[in-house]
């Protein structure tokens, strides 16, 4: 629809000549100077006068509106231009067919066809999310998913600012986290796509590594070694603590089966670290110091999380207590690792609003960067070239490996013992 224009004030004057004269119902329309001048100022805009079912003094002025949409003309779907095919090879021209980035209040949009995209991330979880410190940054937001955010942006010409937030404004416990469904920015970073509750709030991109996060229990070692959460135990009558806004989710648990005696989880009761919050502000911090504090019997996280909180890390400024990662294989170890059912997709780039349109921004652009030597270069900065997807960049050597934790706890191998951190299935 157009806009309608009143033009009845210019009848003014014939009107008073037809009431004075008995002029017949004609309108007579007598243009001044100024109006004339008006007239000619006003031609640069596109107009159509419609007289149809109007009076004759009041006729209507429809001026054509904008279009709704913008296209946006980055890649994104290889639709025109030749397109880039599968696996984003190529990318013919400009291709495009897609709209700008949703809009966030108090943000300006892209201009000029450019679509601006507005990532979170906190910076406790390295290489992933962490404070950079020089030489690699003055002390910004750093890491894996950093950035390969900029350089998708940079070959697809959109314009990516990657912002610190909490991991609480992201996902909280249980449900979505208040900034991101404020709207405070298009997405969170480097969330792993898991089983259950995240996907009735949220959506995800593509993974930019594989199925990299398998999940673990922790637990503590009495004085001769042993776990306190034996590896044959389907956890009946004991407490779990849940890394509040961290996956794997409490929730993702119950989907477990011990591997070690071949029977589902279940009797156990979960514990989020977010109601001891006065231990620390810090989710794995807190799930620590419940288990060591005997709030709880073992922690439900991570099984690479005590590999990533090793200070002894020169490359990360530590955002969490060291002090409490030690003693890992004589304090406490994993009774379990390498679960993988609590999940559907590795470390993904970003997480949005379900139904917000941001993954179809970022998919078709991803899949293209990941086919990329900066990708690759990216992957072994960030010494995960074991986990990335391999693309003709990589040689065989780097993409063999599999890291401890990867393994389920009945395939380790032989001679691992709690000592080292990783507790084989009983005998």
């Amino acid at each position: 629809m157009g806009n309608t224009a009143d033009t009845s004030g210019v009848c003014l004057e014939s009107q008073a000549k037809k009431s004075d004269n008995n002029f017949p119902l004609t309108c007579v329309l007598v243009l001044s100077f100024a109006t004339f001048v008006l007239a000619l100022a006003t031609t640069v805009i596109v107009a159509t006068k419609d007289f149809s079912g109007s009076s004759d003094c009041n006729p209507t002025i429809t001026v054509e509106d904008e279009p709704d949409t913008i296209t946006y003309y980055g890649y994104l779907s290889g639709e025109e231009g030749g397109g880039g095919g599968g696996g984003g090879g190529g990318g013919g021209g400009r291709g495009g067919g897609g709209q700008l980035e949703p809009p966030l209040p108090g943000i300006k949009r892209g201009t000029n066809g450019r679509p601006k995209l507005i990532v979170a991330q906190d910076i406790d979880y390295p290489p992933y999310a962490y404070l950079g410190v020089p030489p690699e940054s003055d002390y910004e937001v750093s890491g894996f998913g950093h950035d390969v955010a900029l350089g998708m942006g940079e070959l697809c010409d959109i314009d990516v600012t990657v912002v610190q937030t909490d991991w609480a404004n992201c996902w909280d416990a249980g449900a979505i986290g208040t900034g991101m469904n404020s709207a405070h920015y298009h997405g969170c970073m480097t969330y792993t796509h898991t089983a259950g509750e995240r996907n009735r709030f949220v959506e995800f991109s593509y993974g930019i590594l594989q199925a990299n996060k398998p999940a673990g229990i922790l637990t503590l070692l009495d004085s001769s070694g042993n776990p306190q959460i034996s590896g044959s135990s389907n956890l009946n009558g004991t407490k779990i603590a849940d890394v509040t806004g961290w996956a794997p989710t409490a929730d993702t648990l119950a989907l477990v089966d011990n591997v070690c005696s071949n029977v589902r989880f279940e009797g156990y009761e979960m514990l989020n670290s977010a109601d001891y919050s006065i231990y620390s502000d810090n989710s794995n911090d807190a799930a620590m110091t419940m288990m060591f504090n005997g709030d709880v019997d073992g922690v439900w996280i991570y099984a690479d999380q005590v590999h990533n909180y090793d200070c002894n890390h020169s490359d990360v400024t530590p955002e969490w207590n060291c002090s409490l990662w030690e003693g890992f294989g004589t304090k406490y170890a994993y009774v379990h690792v390498g679960i993988s059912e609590h999940a559907y997709n590795g470390t993904t780039l970003v997480m949005a609003k379900k139904g917000s349109g941001v993954r179809e921004l970022v998919n078709p652009c991803l899949q293209r960067f990941m086919e990329t030597e900066e990708y690759y270069e990216l992957c072994k900065k960030h010494d995960l070239t074991t986990v990335c997807y391999p693309n003709d960049s990589f040689g065989a050597d780097e993409v063999a490996s599999t890291n401890i934790w990867e393994y389920k706890t009945s395939e380790l191998p032989a001679g691992t013992e709690c000592s080292s951190g990783y507790c084989s299935c009983p005998i």
